[in-house]
C-alpha cells in the first residue's frame, strides 16, 4: 500500500501519467486512496507493466470492484458482451482517470451508441424518451450483467396482450403509472387505464409496447405507427390536437378525446 504522496515517487519517472492526473477531473478511486500501489508492484513482478495479476484482465478490476459493489453474478445470467470483448473492462472505462464520472471514456449515450447504432437517435423523429434525450441508457439498461434480456434492469415484456401489465412492464411502471390519470383521458375517463386494463376482456392486459415505441417516435409520446397482433402489424394513425386528439386503429375507427370538453365517440368500430 502506497499513499498518495508516496505516488509523487512513481511520478518523478511517470511524468507522462502525472501531467494526465493533472489534466482530468476523476481519477480512479483505488489510486487516490491506496496509490499506484493498489494494482502494481513497485519494485519488480513477472507481469507486463508491473501488474498484480497476469497481463491486464478482469481479475485484476474484480479485485476490488467484486468485493466492494457486489458484482457477483449470481443468479444474472447474461453478460454485456463489451466485458468479454477485446479490451473487456477497457472499452468503456479508463484506468488512470478520465473526464466523465467512473472513468467512462466518454458520456454513456456516446460509448453505448458506438455498438448500438439502432439507438442512435434519427433526426426526423418527433418525440424521444426522456432517458435517451438525457443520454441515460443506464435508467433501463444494466451496463455490466442483467437476469433480463437485452441487459434490462427490469422486466419488460413486449406484446399485444400480457395477464398482468405490473408485472410485464415492471420496467416502465418504475417510472410511469398510467392506471393514474394521464393526458390521455377524455373528461375525466382515464384512457390509459381503460386500453391497459381491456375492461372488455377481463385478464387480458395491454402492454405498453402496444402503441408506444421505447427509444424514439414519428409522433408525440413514442406513439407507434404500428403494432403487433399474431403475426400481422396493424396501422395506428395518432393525431394530437391542443386538449387531447384522437386515434384510428385496426381495432377501431377514428375516436377522439378531449380533457376539457369529453368527446362523445360511437360504440363499437
Amino acid at each position: 500500500k502506497m499513499t498518495p504522496k508516496q505516488n509523487e515517487t512513481c511520478f518523478k519517472c511517470h511524468i507522462e501519467w502525472s501531467n494526465k492526473f493533472k489534466a482530468k477531473k476523476f481519477p480512479h478511486s483505488a489510486i487516490k486512496k491506496n496509490g499506484c500501489a493498489s494494482c502494481h508492484h513497485p519494485h519488480g513482478a513477472d507481469n507486463k507493466r508491473l501488474l498484480r495479476n497476469k497481463d491486464f484482465n478482469q481479475e485484476l478490476c474484480l479485485g476490488c470492484h467484486k468485493k466492494n459493489e457486489n458484482w457477483e453474478m449470481g443468479e444474472k445470467e447474461t453478460t454485456h458482451k463489451g466485458l468479454e470483448a477485446d479490451n473487456k473492462c477497457l472499452n468503456c472505462h479508463d484506468v488512470h482517470n478520465g473526464h466523465v464520472e467512473k472513468l467512462l471514456k466518454d458520456k454513456p449515450i456516446a460509448l453505448c451508441t458506438k455498438c448500438h447504432e439502432e439507438v442512435t437517435t434519427p433526426k426526423d423523429k418527433v418525440s424521444v424518451h426522456t432517458p435517451v434525450k438525457n443520454g441515460e441508457c443506464m435508467k433501463c439498461h444494466s451496463p455490466h450483467y442483467s437476469a433480463k434480456e437485452i441487459m434490462l434492469e427490469k422486466t419488460y415484456e413486449p406484446g399485444t396482450y400480457v395477464k398482468n401489465v405490473k408485472v410485464s412492464f415492471e420496467l416502465c411502471f418504475s417510472c410511469h403509472n398510467p392506471l393514474e390519470k394521464t393526458a390521455f383521458a377524455n373528461g375525466d375517463k382515464n384512457l390509459h387505464q381503460f386500453h391497459v386494463l381491456n375492461e372488455k376482456v377481463p385478464g387480458k392486459q395491454r402492454g405498453c409496447s402496444t402503441c408506444h415505441e421505447v427509444h424514439f417516435g414519428d409522433h408525440e409520446r413514442q406513439i407507434t405507427t404500428k403494432f403487433p397482433y399474431k403475426k400481422l402489424f396493424l396501422p395506428i394513425l395518432f393525431e394530437k390536437s391542443v386538449q387531447g386528439g384522437s386515434c384510428t386503429t385496426a381495432c377501431h375507427g377514428k375516436k377522439t378525446y378531449d380533457r376539457v370538453t369529453p368527446a362523445t365517440n360511437k360504440e363499437g368500430r
